[in-house]
Order: C-alpha cells, then structure tokens, then sequence
C-alpha cells in the first residue's frame, strides 16, 4: 500500500514543533502556554482556594522552590477529589501598574503551565494542600540581570485530564526573583492600625462596654500591647475617647489608664469621626452642620467626584486620606485643586485585611506573601516614597488575635523600612485630574433614606426648649450606619438600619397623651381631664388638639398650648359643652407650633346625660327636706309626750 508524504511545508512545520518541544523538555522550561482567561473568584459556597511559596516568596533564578496550593472546604461543603492547575505569567510583570493590576484581577495576562496535580478530598471546615515543585525562571549564572516579578496562579478545575478545563476557584500570587548579586534598597512602608470598636446601636460605650474592652485581655487592651511593640500611625475612634470624657471619674479605672497610655503609642495619631463613619455620606445628611470630620478625613472607597472631594477639603484642616487608586501616581501626597491628598495604597491595604482577619495560619502566610510581592516591586523602583497601608480598617475585636503577627511579619519584610504616615507633608505632585466615579444607585437611595429620617428627627426635636441636647444622640445614632465596620459586611448595615427605623418611631412617641378611661358628663359644662408625658430629657410646648366627633358636644378651647416638664407629666383640664344626650368619641392628638402631628392621636369615648343635674339636685332637696320635717315632726312629738307624762 503506498503512504502519501505531506507537503514539504507541513513537514518542516512538524520538524521546528518537535525541536522546540526537545529543547523545552532538555532545558525544563515551563510549557503549556494557556490562553488568557478571567480568573476564577478566590472563595465561593464551594471553599477556599489559596497559594504560597514556601521557601519564602524572595527566591533566586534558576531556585528550586515549592509552592504550596491549599484547599479550606466550606460548612457543609465537601471539596471532591479534584485537580490543582499551577500556572505562571509567561512574562515578568515589567511595571507596577501592570502587576498591580495583575493582583486585582484587573488584567489575565498570557500564562504558563506550570503544573496539574490532583488535589485530595477535603471534608467540611477541613483543609487538605498540593505542594508542587518548580524551577524559578532565569539563569543563576548571569551577572547585571536586574530583579523582576512574575504572577503565579492556582486553579481548581474538574479533572487532571482536562489541563484547559474552566477552573471553579483561582487565586493568584506574586514572585519576586532577586538576583544573589542585586542590591535592592528598603522602600518606606507606613502602616495605620484603626483603634475602634464594634458600632451596633450608635451610643456612647457604657461601663460595662469600656471595661470588658480595656481590662487585661481586652480587645484595646491587647491592641495597645502590639502597638506598644510594633509602631504604627494610629487612628482612634473619637467614640472611645469621647465616651470616657463623658464618664469622667465614673469610668472605669482601666479605661482611664488605657486613655492615659494611648498618648504615648505609635509614630502620631489622628481621631476618626464618631464609629469612623463615611465622610462623604456624613456630608450629605449634615443638615445641621454637625459632623466632625477631624483634620484628617479618610474616605471609605473612590466613589467621589471632584466637588466632594473640594467640599471635603474645605472642611478638612490638613488634608484627606484618599485610596490611591484616585490618582494615577506614586506620590504619597498629591494635590488636586484645595485638597491635599495622602494615598493609601488600595493593593497593599487589601493583602493586609486579608492576613488580619484569615481563617488560617496559612492563609494569613499567602497574603503576607503577596504583601512582600507589591512592596518588593516598589523597593526596584526606588523612588523613596511611602507606601501608606491600612491593617484593614476593622474594630479591634476583628484584629486582635492576628495584629502582632501581621505587624511582626511587616517588620520582617525584606526591603520593607517601616514608617509614619507623612500626614503634614507638603505635596510631591499636581493632580490635574482624579479617577472621579458616583456610587451605585443602591448607596445614593440609602443615603437618601437615612437623611429623610434624620431630618424627621430634626423636626420632632423643635417642640424641645434645648432641641440640641435631644437631637445629638440621634445624630450620633446615624453616623453608625456609615461606620467603615460595614464595608464588608452589608447584611450587619442593613440589620442596623432596621434598628435605627424602630428607634426613630419611638423617638417620634416620647411626648404622647396617656389613654384616659371613658368619662360620664352629668352637667352642661364640665372639663375633659387628659394627661400629657415627656420622656424627653428637655421640657416641650406641644399643642393639645381637641376634637369631638359628633356636634352634641363643643369644646370651648380646641387647641391648648401646654409646657410639659422634662421626664415628667402634665395634666390638663379642657372645658366643653354638653348640647345633646349620646355617646361622642373625642380625639386627642398633639402638633408642634406649625401644626404638624407628634406621635399617634388618642380616642376618648365621653357619654353625655345633661339635664340629669337638674334632677339630681331637685331630688337632693326633697331628700333633705323630708328628713328635717320628720326630725322636727319627731321633736314635736317627743316634746309633747314629755308634757303630758308631766301633767300626769
């Protein structure tokens, strides 16, 4: 049988596949270039997929190293015996941008095969790893080579025997590979540790709450040991600090001594607004001009325009902390029109929260390592400005067990020289512009829906004589809807903002007409009893509105002013007028001087029976005229029985 040979053209095409595949094999070259595809999310109900190097993320070229790919299953959600795809980019992320965007997911750049493992079964709540071998790229034996950064991926797809399948979890890494002869400066790195606390209910900490946070073991407590330690730039909740001022003398003794210390921690400190709430969402509802942004106000995230972002400036003294994704720099401090700008690094802060609040060991190691990644790269670049980094803006019940270590760890990052935040430094660089975006629809409706309750709560407070002193915890009560606690946590906002609902409704009923019993008028003229309480800690003048249902009875002065006492009660008499027999319910209802309704309106059921006085007082007499003639008939009597015994 004759066997047709191809074209000469396909054969040599053969030929140069079949040599570059030897050469691959002989070199142990990385092979199975992939397409670029969108990574797979991190977590999802299915678990939790993570990655780090072993041998620590800083390796040589030419290092044999393993990477370790763990898999955490979810509650009730076993992981199968799957696959584990390791992959690095085919190309070294050259700029910052680029590996910054890499680490966010904001670009898949082409990858390479590195490896596809079988992952094990791992039960609930358990986890189980693939440790996979591989050469650093680069050759050991070159001289001058300059460090570079590759991008690491890990997926979980179906099956080993199916390297291109679609993966189900992906998470990504960075690599630093340092030459043994390169010499990388320390770059500054200037960390800020949030000193705050839960923000459920919007008061001021009670004693209970201040000492159960500052007695040996406390959440502060422990906080302030690890700063002690580790220094840091610290911003402090001003509902801490503003909650022992107000107790004084009555709070607790460690609570004083926790304030007293607090002075001498870290590299400087700056008060947060009240729960560290929002101050663009606090600016919208500020009607009143309450808000205490601080000198330095800090932005939850970059949905701001350029007016905000002046608005905010004007009312700022120094400057404002931004997310450094607002500008497109590598300045520390960058100016845009009046505002001064400190940025923070959005990447950096990210990988942080990530090592505080892990659920493991591991877990906490992989976003240190990719820590160490965005600072390393910043280090090749040597531009000697700060990266500002937050530990992930949380309260100190989420931070304390992992603070140290995160600190620690951040300390012991090669090339990292860890620093203040310049807040007083004069800018660097002149933005002409900023990343502007709006929030969602969903923030911007939200925002509005808290500001009409605010402003409702402002009206309620005029009928007060000192409408502040009522209105301040109200006000308080709202900044805690926009607390920095509920960043990532929406389900808890939302739970709060049904809280703060119900608190208003009772609000708007601490001034109400007590439910009188049912009244019988006898007379022509009579006066109603109704009695008004304020659970204010302010005397109000309200409006008493009298209104009877039906004509048989006129009320002679319909609306009454009334002053009631702070915390107290006051009874009022209403004249009326009986004009027919019957049954008249009566509505008693409260408005403030322009009219408007205070709380819920009360029925009276009043019965007239007039002209019943009249007889009453006819049968009255004759009663009392019938008993003094039987007493003088009786005296009569007796009078002449004695004279005739006389006689006798």
């Amino acid at each position: 049988m004759r066997i047709s040979r191809p074209p000469r053209k396909t054969r040599w095409a053969r030929g140069r596949v079949l040599l570059v595949a030897l050469l691959v094999g002989i070199l142990g070259i990385p092979h199975g270039l992939s397409v670029a595809q969108a990574a797979a999310p991190p977590s999802s109900s299915d678990g939790t997929v993570d990655l780090f190097i072993q041998d620590g993320s800083v390796v040589q070229p030419g290092q044999v190293v393993t990477v370790r790919v763990t898999l955490r299953a979810a509650e009730a959600q076993p992981i199968p015996e799957r696959a584990i795809r390791l992959s690095i980019t085919a190309e070294p992320l050259v700029t910052e941008v680029a590996m910054r965007r890499f680490i966010a997911r904001e670009a898949d750049p082409s990858l390479t095969t590195i490896d596809v493992s079988i992952s094990p079964e791992v039960l609930e709540l358990e986890t189980g790893d693939v440790r996979i071998p591989f050469t650093v790229p680069g050759d050991p034996e070159a001289e001058g080579v300059p460090p570079q950064l590759y991008g690491l991926q890990a997926d979980l797809i179906d099956d080993v025997g199916d390297p291109d399948a679609q993966a189900s979890l992906s998470q990504r890494q960075l690599l630093t590979v340092v030459p043994e002869d390169a010499e990388v400066a320390a770059t500054p790195v200037a960390p800020i540790v949030t000193v705050s606390v839960p923000p459920a209910g919007g008061q001021a900490l009670s004693v209970g709450e201040l000492e159960a946070y500052t007695a040996p073991g406390g959440a502060l407590d422990v906080v302030a040991g690890v700063l002690g330690r580790y220094p840091a730039t610290i911003a402090v909740d001003s509902r801490i600090t503003l909650s022992i001022q107000a107790l004084g003398d009555s709070a607790p003794e460690s609570a004083r001594k926790w304030a007293d210390g607090l002075s001498g921690l870290g590299f400087s400190q700056f008060a947060l607004p009240w729960a560290d709430s929002d101050p663009l969402a606090t600016q919208a509802i500020d009607t009143l001009l309450y808000a205490r942004l601080g000198q330095y106000p800090w932005i939850h995230n970059q949905e701001i325009t350029g007016p905000q972002l002046e608005a905010l400036a004007q009312r700022s003294a120094e400057a404002v902390l931004v997310p450094s994704s607002l500008v497109n720099s590598d300045r520390t401090v960058v100016q845009f029109g009046s505002a001064r700008m400190v940025r923070v690094d959005v990447e950096l802060s990210n990988a942080l929260r990530e090592a505080t609040i892990a659920a493991t060991e591991v877990e906490a190691e992989a976003a240190l390592q990719r820590v160490q990644g965005l600072v390393a790269k910043r280090a090749f670049s040597q531009t000697d400005e700060a990266l500002v980094v937050d530990t992930g803006r949380l309260p100190v019940t989420a931070i304390s067990l992992r603070l140290e270590n995160v600190l620690e760890r951040l300390e012991n990052v090669e090339f990292v020289d860890i620093v203040g935040v310049p807040l007083d430094k004069e800018a660097s660089e002149l933005a002409l512009e900023i990343n502007e975006s709006s929030p969602s629809g969903e923030w911007t409706s939200f925002i509005a829906d808290v500001r009409e309750l605010w402003q409702s709560d402002v009206r309620y407070a005029t009928i007060a004589s000192d409408p502040e002193s009522v209105v301040v915890q109200r006000w308080n009560r709202y900044l805690a809807l926009f607390s920095s606690a509920w960043m990532g946590n929406p389900q808890g906002r939302d739970a709060q903002w049904q809280r703060a609902q119900e608190d208003s409704a009772a609000f708007h009923n601490s001034v109400f007409i007590e439910q009188g019993s049912a009244i019988t008028v006898l007379a022509d003229r009579t006066e109603l009893p109704v009695t008004i309480r304020n659970d204010l800690p302010s005397a109000v003048t309200v409006q008493l509105v009298v209104s009877p249902s039906r004509g048989n009875l006129r009320v002679e002065q319909p609306t009454i002013s009334v002053v009631v006492p702070a915390e107290s009660f006051r009874r009022v008499s209403v004249p009326v007028r009986s004009l027919a027999n019957g049954t008249v319910p009566v509505e008693l209802s409260l408005t403030n001087s322009l009219g408007l309704p205070l709380g819920e309106s009360v029925t009276l059921p009043v019965t007239i029976r007039a002209g019943w006085e009249s007889v009453i007082t006819v049968g009255l007499a004759v009663i009392i005229g019938l008993v003094f003639a039987i007493g003088i008939y009786r005296a009569v009597q007796r009078r002449m029985a004695g004279k005739e015994l006389g006689d006798g």
